[in-house]
């Protein structure tokens, strides 16, 4: 950041509290990206573009970053209980978010799936970070192509 300690640590208590302004602010953006992308396409259109732009990053790149709140948690539990703490908080906001869209998709009869939403948005949630980990581990197109498609058959 090319400034002093000092400097930094006026501004911020400590390296942990700058971390957790940054998932807040991570929060923040995926939500307006989210909220944008509904508000254009439609709940479940939504979602569907999110694994979309998981995979064109991925073979823009040949890498993804993958979801900061996921990594974080990986890299925090059972170290810094504080900032595993914010992302257990964050994740399920984005369950509950998650779960928003698909009750609003099955009002607008775009999904028909009998589970409930809750089952729904945990299920996208994991598909969604295990392409991103399979995508990582060097997956053929055809296994990438079969976890989009069991995410269509989930918001079917």
């Amino acid at each position: 950041m090319n400034i002093k300690k000092s400097s930094f640590y006026a501004a911020f208590k400590s390296k942990k509290e700058l971390f957790k302004k940054v998932l807040l602010f991570y929060k923040e953006y995926q939500i307006s990206f989210l909220q944008s992308i509904k508000e254009q396409e439609g709940p479940k259109k939504a979602m569907l573009i999110l694994l979309e732009k998981r995979i064109e990053e991925f073979q823009k790149t040949g890498n993804n970053r993958g979801c900061l709140l996921m990594n974080s948690g990986r890299e925090c539990y059972g170290r810094y209980d504080d900032i595993a703490h914010q992302v257990h908080i964050e994740f399920n906001y984005f369950l509950g978010l998650f779960k928003q869209f698909i009750q609003e998709a099955k009002e607008n009869k775009e999904i028909q799936n009998k589970q409930n939403a809750q089952y729904i948005a945990g299920r996208y949630i994991n598909t969604l970070n295990g392409l991103m980990i399979t995508m990582r581990a060097g997956a053929s197109q055809n296994i990438i192509d079969d976890i989009i498609q069991s995410a269509k058959e989930l918001l079917e």
